[in-house]
């Protein structure tokens, strides 16, 4: 198996069955929509710097790059320096990691401060999930957990077993990292996540599609984001600390369509 990949950001841009990458391709070394984004160390627009961080702006180096028929193991490294930024002006090593096989997807993400000074970061994974149709498709695992969500500011408990998906925006983060599993007729993923503290579920719904020019109007139908991250409580990093979160997705359509 093979999986599209670039330095930039340490994208993981296509894995079949698993994630959506829009067609639309800006210029000038633009992160492209879709694939595993990694955001550090701010997450959206929390804070002053740029919105998801800079992390994704830059150039990661390639460590390993390893596949057969049947798996694909990435790494890549990034290293800041202190004067790298200066809107950031801190020292961090980060590391992401990657194992596939056709049925499971395991990411990982270190940070680690190597620096003399200690700082606090928000940020996560942000994986597009390809659907056939989002309309058809809900989440489970959610139920009776803490939510803020963006568009429903007097909602504070989700209560029922599934979370249907409509044609309306959704911006919803779950205080909570319970494993998830996204069902529809044509996909169903299991969801796990180590070390990340919420969940963070996004569409922009045909609504908000035509704000982005990066992406078909349409395609709205075509993806979800389920991110494993850490917003509400920015972790703080002293010097020579480090966090591993990870992410671990498993296709049970696919592993179904496998059994003799």
């Amino acid at each position: 198996m093979l999986i599209d990949h670039q330095a930039l950001g340490a994208q993981i841009l296509r894995l079949e069955d698993f994630f959506y990458l829009s067609p639309i391709q800006l210029p000038n070394n633009h992160p492209r929509r879709g694939g595993v984004p990694v955001l550090f160390p701010q997450f959206a627009d929390r804070g002053p710097l740029k919105k998801h961080g800079f992390v994704r702006n830059l150039n990661w180096q390639l460590i390993t790059d390893a596949h057969s028929l049947e798996s694909h193991q990435l790494t890549y490294r990034l290293q800041i320096q202190e004067q790298d930024m200066p809107e950031w002006p801190f020292c961090a090593n980060l590391e992401l990691s990657l194992s596939a096989t056709v049925n499971d997807v395991e990411i990982s993400l270190m940070i680690c401060n190597n620096g003399p000074k200690p700082f606090s970061w928000t940020g996560g994974l942000h994986p597009y999930f390809f659907l056939s149709n989002l309309l058809d498709t809900s989440i489970k695992g959610l139920q009776n957990q803490r939510v803020s969500n963006r568009f429903d500011q007097d909602q504070q408990i989700h209560s029922t077993e599934l979370l249907t998906l409509s044609n309306k925006p959704l911006e919803s983060l779950f205080h909570t990292s319970t494993p998830l599993q996204i069902i529809s007729p044509k996909q169903h993923f299991t969801l796990k996540s180590e070390g990340f503290t919420e969940w963070m579920i996004w569409n922009p719904a045909e609504q908000g599609a035509g704000d982005f020019i990066d992406m078909p109007l349409a395609d709205w139908k075509n993806f979800l984001c389920v991110e494993p991250v850490i917003v509400s409580e920015p972790l703080q990093l002293l010097p020579q600390a480090s966090f591993t979160g990870k992410l671990t997705v498993t296709n049970l359509l696919n592993i179904a369509n496998l059994q003799p």
